[in-house]
C-alpha cells in the first residue's frame, strides 16, 4: 500500500466523520465539505480500482 493510499483513506475517514458531526449537531452541512468527501471517495475508489487491474494484469509495483 502506497503512502497516497493511506492519505485518501484517513482523509475519507475524517471527512465522514465531520458530516456525521454536522448532522448530530443538526447544523447545515457546507457544500464544500460534500463536495471534498465526494472527491475523497472518488479518489479510494480509482486507486482500488487501479490496484485491481494491476494485479490481474501481472503488475509489480514496489514501494
Amino acid at each position: 500500500m502506497k503512502f497516497q493510499d493511506v492519505i485518501a483513506g484517513t482523509m475519507t475517514i475524517v471527512l465522514l466523520l465531520s458530516l456525521i458531526a454536522f448532522a448530530m449537531m443538526e447544523i447545515e452541512t457546507p457544500e464544500e465539505l460534500r463536495l471534498a468527501f465526494g472527491v475523497s471517495i472518488g479518489w479510494v475508489f480509482s486507486r482500488g480500482i487501479n490496484g485491481y487491474n494491476n494485479a490481474r494484469k501481472g503488475k509489480v509495483i514496489h514501494d
